[in-house]
């Protein structure tokens, strides 16, 4: 049995594979969001056998259509072809060329392409921001962990080979390596908004861009000896392990994830035996984890606690400084009961049980948390979900929006977010310092060294589903990604990292303010 549980909440592997539950998820698709979606819980298994393609929608491409998009996209010597590159076919988004000055010993020659000394096969390479990536799937064969998808050599010559992560860590040529998490979450920050998939041979309607000549090709995966998704999506590996708390185990490995549905990659967690893309990075070109500088790091000795008390309800919060800002160190409590058209309120207690709200907060839409209807203020007006609007809804007149909050705060935007994580050592390692000492599922306790004190709230889902209670908690920032969703600080149990990835605006989370 294989499980490729994502715990990045990220792209609908609910599209690209057929067992997937919404229990561990805040977007369902049932409501066609075209942007991130979660798969089921960290624990959700996938069958090898039983979980294969079966949409039209996402089948196998056919070996004609293997060979059309070979004749496009890749030469005989296993380099891409102009057209992968060319202006004239593809939107380039501020991609460069490299220089064969730029890293002599990554071998690369005088048009910027890389010849694998191992098997003298050459690879376009892109520069993305301060990155070096190859432009091309790795095709280097390793007897044992490798495979071409379906066993089939075409299939190689085209998407690369599939390697388990045992071999992909051993796989890429003398001054390239396998990229780490946080090397694909510096591109995935690069890029923003942009489509990195090749434009041709993925499934649905409008082909992707291709921006950045990145041509992510969606070549599937493989698991105990069968293969699938090969036409709908691209999985790549990391060169970070997901061990288990105290690292006694660490049979998981990070990997990002393409889909056909959304131009945007998730970070998932797969068993280390299925095998998937490799892409190479160059080694002096890897991203250092520079999120945090003795600078802005805060000594937790100096936080300053206190408390306030809300007006409207004279509900009392405690508080924290930390650094330059200062948090309520509890959830929002304040009933906002502003109907939508289909509910009968816009915030609620987790499993409609007021002892929640008491203990965890109130989860609000992101609309209540914006105050869309202009209660508080005119700020949040009119920020709320867009049906069919892949556009900006929200238009702010300033960065502070009250929103839901008491009078002197605001909901925190992503860059408030970023301030607080950057403050407490980056985010790749805040999860443990900002989450409560207790409450949390499979010893994901934190140590609250901030008092801060994340409780694992869950989420809503409307109209009556509820999850995560125990295992996550998800704050919503007022900055928006577009007519669908808004960004989301996402903490779980299994990781000391902090999510950020945008959640859909239909469902609830659970608000902290931040002071004016």
């Amino acid at each position: 049995m294989n499980r490729l549980a994502t715990l990045g909440f990220g792209l609908a592997l609910c599209g690209v594979f057929s067992a997937c539950g919404s229990d561990g998820g805040t977007s369902s698709s049932e409501d066609n969001n075209p942007e991130f979606e979660s798969s089921s819980s960290a624990g959700e298994n996938l069958s090898s056998s039983q979980n294969l393609i079966t949409s039209s929608a996402t089948e196998t491409l056919s070996s004609a259509e293997v060979v059309n998009l070979s004749s496009s996209a890749v030469d005989g010597s296993g380099s891409s072809a102009e057209s992968v590159g060319s202006s004239s076919s593809v939107f380039n988004k501020s991609s460069s060329s490299v220089s064969s000055g730029s890293n002599p010993a990554g071998g690369l020659n005088s048009d910027g392409t890389f010849t694998d000394s191992r098997d003298g096969r050459v690879y376009k390479t892109v520069k993305v921001g301060n990155q070096v990536w190859m432009a091309e799937n790795l095709q280097y064969e390793i007897a044992d962990g490798s495979a071409c998808y379906n066993d089939d050599s075409g299939y190689c010559e085209v998407f690369g080979r599939l390697y388990s992560w045992d071999a992909a860590t051993d796989a890429c040529p003398e001054g390239w390596t396998l990229p780490s998490e946080l090397d694909w979450y510096a591109l995935v920050d690069e890029v923003g908004d942009a489509d990195l998939r090749f434009s041709q041979g993925w499934a649905g309607g409008m082909p992707p861009k291709n921006d950045y000549d990145f041509a992510v090709l969606a070549a599937g995966y493989g698991s105990y000896g069968f293969f699938s998704s090969n036409g709908s999506s691209a999985i790549f590996w990391t060169a970070t392990e997901n061990c288990t708390v105290g690292g006694a185990s660490c049979e998981e490995s990070i990997g990002f994830v393409f889909g056909y549905e959304s131009p945007k990659p998730s970070r998932s967690s797969l068993e280390k035996e299925i095998v998937v893309s490799v892409r190479c990075i160059m080694e002096s070109s890897g991203t250092q984890d520079n999120s945090s500088s003795s600078a802005s790091l805060v000594d937790p000795s100096t936080v300053v606690k206190g408390s306030m008390t809300d007006a409207r309800d004279g509900k009392t919060y405690k508080t924290v400084t930390i650094g330059t800002q200062t948090w309520m160190a509890e959830n929002l409590n304040y009933a906002y009961n502003l109907p939508t058209a289909t509910l009968d309120s816009s915030s609620i207690c987790f499993e409609n049980n007021p002892e929640s709200c008491a203990q965890f907060g109130r989860l609000y839409l992101w609309s209540a948390a914006m105050d869309s209807a202009a209660v508080f203020g005119t700020a949040g007006k009119h920020c709320g979900y867009a049906e069919g609007n892949w556009d900006h809804v929200c238009e702010r007149p300033n960065l502070k929006t009250r929103g839901v909050c008491p009078e002197g705060w605001h909901i925190p935007s992503k860059d408030a977010w970023n301030t607080l994580f950057s403050a407490v050592g980056g985010r790749l390692t805040a999860a443990p310092k900002l989450k409560a000492t207790d409450g949390w599922a499979e010893n994901g306790n934190g140590t609250d060294d901030y008092g801060f004190s994340a409780v694992p709230t869950g989420f809503w889902e409307d109209p009556d589903r509820f999850g995560g209670a125990g295992e996550r908690t998800e704050f919503w920032a007022s900055t928006e990604d577009n007519g669908y969703n808004a960004w989301e600080a996402r903490f779980g149990y299994y990781s000391g990292e902090v999510d950020f990835w945008p959640g859909s605006k239909k469902y609830g989370a659970s608000v902290r303010c931040i002071k004016d």
